[in-house]
């Protein structure tokens, strides 16, 4: 049984290592999608515009003044995206404008979609493999998955998930897709078995996600797919603000409570801002005795103002330990904020922290 129950909290940084990009790469892409003007009384797409998303376009927009009501809002977007942290962070300023908040999810959804399908772990039909199995052993999710198998035998391949759960800043699909396909390919198990796995495992969304997976159910998109510009406007109904996560409760609370019974917490990919950081503060005391995160690319003083959060928000049991007689004790602070480990080499450098507890006791 697995000793310590074990939140994960992804950014994007750790979608990058499977080949999404990220941050202003990111922004930049979804900018370039939004490209439009006129021609000869037509909207067409400009150097780099997406067709998928002209044609989302023309199917909301039957006259001249709607088509030009949206491609002000496509301006809008490439001209202000330049000056926001993020794509979210403008959505979320813009969140009374209809056109900006549907034209900004749907390029997301569409970018994201093409991201997918030439990332690493799409399986490619030919095969039915990981499309780059190079690229993906050079991963955090190689060495996730390597963490967890340790010590479970396929009978026992319910104790997998055990005490685990995500929580995905992503509107990727990363994350299940993975966790869905690896155990398979390492136990050799069914579908039918493999979602019984996952049902012990929680993944939460705060922002949503393009869509479930063909095995979650509902209105499902597989991974990576080239899909009818038609479910697009279905897939950005499911991306959310900031805004509007808060306002779905049943996500807000489910992220507080896995927050508040983590014992231990590991951050990859995650940038830290504070909209985040609110999101996943904890409503009562974190129980958290150990916090592990990467930091990479951000500076040694910053890297102090998160460390600082954290104590703040999760970390107020990272450095005093009570002992039986109730003499409280001072000890080393487990803290682990890596600057200079990018999320495979994280999960490498604390694996015997992170999942030596996983293998089943000799007792």
């Amino acid at each position: 049984m697995r000793a310590a129950k074990t939140v994960f909290i992804v950014g994007a940084g750790a979608s990058n290592e499977v080949g999404i990009e990220f941050g202003r790469s990111f922004v930049d892409i979804v900018s370039g999608k939004l490209n439009y003007r006129f021609d000869r009384g037509c909207l067409v797409c400009g150097e780099g515009g997406d067709g998928d998303i002209l044609e989302v376009i023309e199917r909301l927009a039957r006259d001249r003044p709607s088509q030009n009501s949206f491609l002000a809002a496509a301006q809008r977007l490439r001209e202000g995206l330049g000056f926001a942290r993020s794509i979210d962070s403008f959505l979320d300023v813009h969140r009374d404008d209809k056109k900006i908040q549907l034209l900004g999810k749907v390029a997301i959804a569409k970018t994201i979609l093409d991201q997918e399908e030439n990332s690493c772990i799409r399986i490619s039909g030919s095969t039915t493999d990981f499309q780059n199995v190079a690229m993906l052993n050079d991963s955090w999710f190689v060495n996730l998955a390597r963490g967890l198998n340790d010590g479970v035998r396929r009978e026992e391949i319910k104790r997998i998930f055990e005490k685990l759960s995500f929580i995905v800043f992503n509107y990727d699909r990363c994350v299940e897709h993975f966790l869905y396909n690896a155990p398979q390919r390492h136990y050799g198990i069914s579908d039918a078995e493999t979602k019984t796995a996952l049902e012990t495992l929680t993944i939460l969304h705060p922002y949503g996600k393009i869509a479930n997976l063909p095995w979650q159910g509902g209105e499902a998109v597989p991974f990576g797919y080239k899909i009818s510009p038609a479910n697009l406007v279905m897939m950005a109904s499911n991306i959310k603000t900031y805004t509007e996560q808060i306002e779905d409760d049943n996500t807000f609370r489910a992220i507080k409570s896995e927050i508040a019974k983590a014992e231990t917490l590991v951050f990859l990919g995650f940038s830290y801002l504070d909209l985040n950081m609110d999101l996943i503060h904890p409503t009562i005391k974190c129980v958290a005795q150990n916090v592990f995160g990467t930091a990479y690319g951000i500076s040694s003083s910053d890297v102090d103002q998160v460390k600082k959060q954290l104590r703040g928000s999760v970390g107020q049991n990272l450095s005093l330990s009570t002992i039986p007689n109730g003499v409280v004790r001072v000890v080393p602070e487990r803290l682990y904020i890596r600057s200079d480990l990018k999320c495979a080499g994280l999960l490498g450098e604390y694996s015997r922290s992170l999942f030596a507890t996983g293998q089943r006791s000799s007792n």
